[in-house]
């Protein structure tokens, strides 16, 4: 049991880094390109991907986020559980 639940722990946290650092990835490229985004009129020219690519850019940033935000409360709501599991387990043992 021990070292399942090492082994569980280690990719928890290699999820977490990696889902970190992609998102402050995309953050900081976001930030970036926006910096350097000229408006054109749209039209049949390359310039008419740039603003495509900052809103699907925009929506993977945020996507990233809402997923290391879903992960906290899942890891909350887990600890809660086994908290109250816990808690029932020692009175009905008293």
């Amino acid at each position: 049991m021990d070292k399942a639940h090492s082994v569980f722990e280690a990719g928890r946290e290699a999820q977490q880094k990696f889902d970190y650092f992609v998102t402050g990835l995309t953050g900081a490229v976001l930030s970036y390109v926006s910096q350097s985004f000229i408006p054109h009129r749209i039209g049949m020219n390359p310039e008419s991907l740039n603003p495509l690519a900052l809103l699907l850019l925009g929506v993977s940033f945020i996507c990233g986020f809402k997923r290391i935000e879903a992960s906290t409360l899942v890891m909350q709501l887990n600890f809660q559980m086994l908290d109250a599991e816990e808690r029932s387990t020692e009175a009905v043992r008293h």
